[in-house]
């Protein structure tokens, strides 16, 4: 997605955990995107509470304002029957953590960059959200709150959806 926006034109700020594929990809944005524009990375796991702030304030940093935000990160999901052990908890944590509450922490920090600019917010969200399958439910149960709850109560007016499998 990066490099269809690079090839845009766009200015790209990226984002994950492992920071030598994060290079690699900003490396191919300055290559075939504009030759003037601003590429940058931030290496975060969306899994720690302070992430999505300290994701905005750097965007804020480097490019002053904020016109598109394309969320679309993800866990891995844990195949498996539901035991209610320790190690189910903490997953569906993480999950939850990662696949909704990182999602609407950003959008509600980018509200005010979106309204200044009329920019849109993209959500990456996953069929899973609407149409549960076994062995997958904390990631389901998190498509489904990040689809009715982002969709109707936080950035409905700058929403732009994308649902993939």
């Amino acid at each position: 997605m990066a490099y269809h926006y690079a090839r845009l034109g766009a200015n790209i700020l990226i984002t994950a955990r492992r920071e030598p594929k994060l290079k690699g990809v900003v490396e191919k944005c300055k290559e075939i995107g504009n030759l003037n524009g601003k590429n940058h990375l931030i290496s975060l796991d969306m899994g720690d509470g302070e992430a999505p702030s300290e994701l905005i304030k750097y965007a804020e940093h480097v490019f002053g304002s904020i016109d598109y935000v394309v969320l679309n990160h993800v866990i891995s999901w844990h195949y498996g029957e539901w035991t209610g052990s320790e190690d189910d908890l903490t997953r569906l944590h993480r999950t939850f953590t990662v696949s909704f509450h990182s999602y609407v922490s950003i959008a509600s920090h980018v509200i005010p960059h979106l309204e200044a600019s009329r920019g849109s917010l993209i959500v990456m969200s996953s069929t899973l959200g609407k149409i549960p399958m076994p062995f997958v439910a904390s990631y389901s149960a998190a498509k489904h709150a990040l689809q009715v709850g982002v969709k109707i109560r936080v950035a409905p007016q700058f929403l732009r959806w994308c649902l993939h499998g």
